[in-house]
C-alpha cells in the first residue's frame, strides 16, 4: 500500500493486553470475513491471548486491574479524539484539493481543444479510480491477513479458503499496480499538453492536485481505521468493566 503522505499521523494507541467480557470469536467463516471492519480484523490477531488470560481472571477482585482498565479508557478516549481532529483536518485538505482540481479542469476546458480536454479528464478519472482500487484491495488484504493470523493451526479447510482468497487479492492488487504504472506513464504527455495552455502557477496546481488527492484520501482512510479500532477497544474495555461491576453486585 502506498504511504499516507508526508503529513505525520499519530501511532495507534497501545492496545490493552487483557480484556474481560464475552469471548471474542476467533474462528469465522471465510465467506464472512469481508463483513469485518479493519479494526475488528486486527483485534482478532490478539483474541486468543486475551481469552487465555481472561479465564484466569474470571471472578478475581483485582482493584489494580480495574484501575489499569479505567486509565486505558481515558487514554484511548483521548487518542481517539486526537485522531478525529486529525481526520477533520485531512477532510478539509481534501476539500481544498478538490477545489483546486475543479479550477484546473475549468481552465483546461477553456484553453484546450475538445479532444485534448477529453484526454485530460480521462487521465484524472483514471488516476482517481486506480487509487481507490489500490486502497480497497490493500485494506481487504490487511483484513484477510488478520483473520489468517487468528486461526488455529488445525483449521486447515478454512485456512486453505482464506489462502486462496489472499492469493486472488494479491493478484488483483498486482494487476492494479501495473494499471497504475501505465496510467502514470500518461502523466508526461498530459503535462506537456497542459504546459501549452496553463501558466506556471496553474500548472503547479495541476501537479499538486494529481499528487496530493490520492495521498490525502489514503491518509483519511488510515485515520478512519485507527478511529474505528480505538472505538472497538473502548467498547471492549467498557463491557469488561460493566461485567466486573455486575459480578460484584
Amino acid at each position: 500500500m502506498p504511504n499516507a503522505g508526508e503529513k505525520s499521523i499519530s501511532k495507534t494507541p497501545k492496545k490493552p493486553d487483557h480484556v474481560d467480557g464475552p469471548p471474542i470469536q476467533t474462528v469465522i467463516p471465510s465467506s464472512l470475513y469481508l463483513q469485518l471492519s479493519p479494526g475488528k480484523a486486527l483485534l482478532l490477531t490478539r483474541a486468543k491471548g486475551m481469552q487465555g488470560t481472561d479465564k484466569n481472571e474470571i471472578g478475581e477482585d483485582n482493584a489494580e486491574l480495574r484501575k489499569t482498565k479505567e486509565e486505558l479508557v481515558i487514554r484511548i478516549t483521548r487518542k481517539v479524539e486526537e485522531l478525529k481532529s486529525m481526520h477533520k483536518e485531512v477532510q478539509e485538505e481534501i476539500t481544498t484539493i478538490e477545489g483546486i482540481g475543479k479550477q484546473v479542469s475549468e481552465q483546461a476546458k477553456e484553453s484546450c481543444k475538445a479532444s485534448e480536454f477529453n484526454k485530460y479528464t480521462m487521465y484524472v478519472e483514471d488516476v482517481d479510480r486506480v487509487s481507490k482500487l489500490l486502497l480497497s484491495l490493500s485494506r481487504r488484504l490487511t483484513k484477510v491477513d488478520s483473520v489468517l493470523s487468528s486461526l488455529d493451526n488445525h483449521d486447515e479447510e478454512q485456512n486453505a479458503d482464506l489462502q486462496t482468497m489472499k492469493q486472488n487479492l494479491e493478484r488483483k492488487y498486482n494487476d492494479a499496480k501495473m494499471l497504475k504504472k501505465s496510467i502514470d506513464m500518461r502523466h508526461n504527455s498530459i503535462s506537456k499538453m497542459l504546459k501549452k495552455y496553463l501558466g506556471e502557477e496553474e500548472y503547479e496546481d495541476f501537479c499538486h492536485f494529481i499528487r496530493e488527492s490520492p495521498r490525502q484520501h489514503i491518509m483519511a482512510q488510515e485515520l478512519d481505521d485507527k478511529i474505528q479500532l480505538g472505538e472497538e477497544q473502548l467498547q471492549a474495555l467498557t463491557d469488561s468493566l460493566r461485567k466486573t461491576d455486575l459480578s460484584q453486585s
